[in-house]
């Protein structure tokens, strides 16, 4: 009677996933500052992911907490939320998608890609390398003919 109805995803979950986003987003930047010969701190790669992508203004989030933190957020077990309690059963979290259960029990492979991108599309780089193939050879073709000539 005196229990506290539990919320879909309460504060400190919502705040959990801005911190993984914004520590995949830093490390993107300094993968990326390396990449061109730069340096970039932990600190100052947050700093950047936070102008870039500013945090929801519901979201409490601890920015020293996220700053110290390395790739692995804190987890706990705590059943704060039914996203929480959900995330932490078994069953739940080895379950296949009903989807991904039809196609394959229909002989398919079923690949799950990240959103619409036009280079991570397969059908668009399959595509690329196929108008590649045909401008070489193309090309190939005009200047043998033009050596014949």
């Amino acid at each position: 009677a005196g229990k506290t109805s539990l919320n879909l995803r309460c504060k400190t979950c919502t705040a959990s996933n801005v911190a993984k986003d914004l520590l995949k987003k830093s490390e993107q930047l300094i993968k990326e500052a390396e990449a061109n010969g730069f340096s970039l701190s932990h600190d100052t790669s947050i700093k950047e992911a936070l102008a870039t992508h500013p945090v929801p203004p519901d979201c409490e989030i601890d920015l020293v907490q996220v700053a110290s933190q390395t790739n692995e957020p804190l987890i706990t077990q705590e059943a704060c939320c039914w996203s929480k309690i959900l995330s932490l059963q078994s069953d739940f979290a080895t379950e296949r998608p009903l989807l991904q259960s039809i196609i394959e029990d229909a002989g398919h492979i079923c690949l799950f890609l990240p959103k619409f991108h036009c280079e991570l599309n397969p059908i668009e780089l399959f595509w690329s390398y196929i108008k590649t193939g045909m401008s070489c050879f193309f090309f190939i073709f005009l200047s043998s003919n033009r050596c014949n000539s």
